[in-house]
């Protein structure tokens, strides 16, 4: 938190603070799997996500050439695994646990490159 609020443009040091308390979210309620834990998880994900990459499109917009990588890497594993439906083929490549690595190498990235 602190190395965000040193390299933020003014104005946007709140969007490092809602995507911190995303993050408060997700570590308060990790058992995803449970039917109560899993409403706060995921608000809790969509909130940071959201927060974290709309800091880094104002910050270092450049840096969100990342989910580049994201989306070619989910359309060549879509072509490898191929089954009669999309969504399947789709769940298949992981997409949330690839959809969090994006988010931190956006973020991380955009820190080193602010620095």
């Amino acid at each position: 938190m602190p190395a965000i609020l040193e390299v933020s443009r003014p104005n946007t040091e709140w969007m490092a603070f809602f995507a911190c308390g995303g993050m408060f979210l997700v570590g308060a309620a990790p058992n995803f799997k449970d039917d109560f834990e899993v409403k706060i998880h995921t608000v809790g994900a969509i909130l940071c996500i959201a927060m974290s990459q709309l800091w880094v499109s104002f910050n270092c917009p450049w840096c969100l050439a990342v989910w580049i990588a994201y989306i070619a890497y989910t359309v060549v594993m879509i072509k490898k695994h191929v089954s009669d439906s999309i969504i399947s083929d789709f769940l298949w490549t992981k997409p949330m646990f690839w959809v969090e690595i994006a988010v931190m190498v956006t973020v991380y990235v955009s820190l080193l490159a602010k620095m």
